[in-house]
């Protein structure tokens, strides 16, 4: 989450936290093929992450904060990211410092995993049926735990501080050392042995706050955030073969989500998405304008299977959530969301 909206929000809602209440399902999870499940972050140390249903065949109709009603209790702080794997979904939550097993659709909890009180889980690297890695933000630490037991293994990693995203390649995991707040910055990469998670080298990159990153045929992609202010963006692109950096694309802004689909990659501004022609290499800076919106925009999601794209984003004034569902480069159709509308994810039966 961008550290600056959690300070924003605390001044915003200061005073009482309510109690939790628990709604009612609006619309049932076996009525649709496909739900779009998003994890509402919440606003930190407030205890208010939700996760909402959205079912898109459905005309956007949103069954709110579906954990707590399946579940009867509420969600924690801060859902951070999450994992899936056929119907199991693994929940980050990093204010909680815990990890949930969920089974999907109907997202009933069937394990938690509680990490150390020093721990500040940002995402889950799949590495086997018996093995997954927790990257931690503050604690410069790298957790190794089984996704089927829900314990934690006694191998662990250790790396420079603000580790926020991660993707396994061949015998090796590859982490991003970003920023955090401040001044406290990071512009490194960190490559560690998958066996036993021993860090084997460091990559330098040429801009600061590397973030979310994946790997793509035989490459490795790094959003670099720059700090929001006086330094903007760009995409990394990093030959993991010869832990060599292959080239920097100046985005010219500042950039918070990207997501792939096909040959191209959708990067994420305040008010714009990026298109990136991963063949050509050509960058298309206005190929969707969010300009006439209040909302500043939080996160993507493209599915290549149906050729659509899901799209958050936040009212500044009052933090409540937006998701837009589009198909064909078409909006079908509109969504109101919980606080901050962070990682998006999609079920299909």
């Amino acid at each position: 989450m961008r550290g600056v909206y959690f300070l924003l929000g605390i001044l915003l809602f200061s005073g009482c936290v309510p109690e939790p209440e628990f709604p009612e399902l609006t619309t049932p999870v076996n009525t649709s093929e496909t739900i779009l499940f998003v994890l509402n972050e919440g606003i930190w140390t407030y205890n208010n992450a939700t996760v909402d249903a959205i079912y898109p065949e459905l005309n956007c109709k949103r069954s709110p904060d579906i954990y707590s009603y399946v579940n009867q209790e509420p969600l924690g702080d801060v859902a951070n990211s999450s994992l899936i794997i056929k119907d199991t979904a693994w929940i980050v939550m990093n204010g909680s410092k815990l990890i949930y097993k969920i089974l999907l659709p109907e997202f009933r909890k069937i394990g938690t995993l509680a990490l150390p009180s020093d721990a500040n889980p940002r995402e889950i690297i799949s590495i086997s049926v018996s093995k997954a890695c927790i990257v931690s933000l503050t604690n410069q630490t790298l957790y190794a735990f089984n996704p089927a037991t829900m314990e934690l293994l006694s191998e662990s990693g250790t790396a420079e501080n603000y580790m926020e995203s991660g993707c396994l390649v061949g015998d090796e995991v590859w982490v991003s050392c970003g920023n955090y707040a401040g001044n406290n910055k990071n512009n490194k990469l960190a490559v560690f042995d998958v066996a036993n998670l021993s860090l084997k080298q460091y990559i330098l990159l040429p801009v600061e706050n590397p973030g979310k990153m994946r790997y793509y045929k035989d490459k490795i992609y790094i959003l670099c955030r720059g700090n929001y202010s006086d330094v903007p963006s760009a995409l990394a692109v990093v030959n993991p073969d010869n832990h060599t950096l292959d080239t920097m694309i100046a985005l010219n802004s500042s950039a918070y989500d990207f997501d792939q689909k096909k040959d191209s990659l959708f990067i994420l501004s305040d008010k714009k998405i990026f298109k990136y022609t991963l063949n050509s290499k050509e960058l298309d800076f206005n190929y969707m304008d969010f300009s006439s919106n209040t909302e500043i925009l939080y996160s993507i999601l493209a599915d290549s299977g149906s050729n659509s794209f899901f799209i958050s984003g936040y009212n500044p004034s009052t933090l409540d959530g937006k998701l837009w569902c589009y198909s064909d480069h078409i909006l079908s159709c509109i969504s109101e969301t919980g606080l901050f509308p962070g990682t998006l994810f999609l079920y299909k039966k």
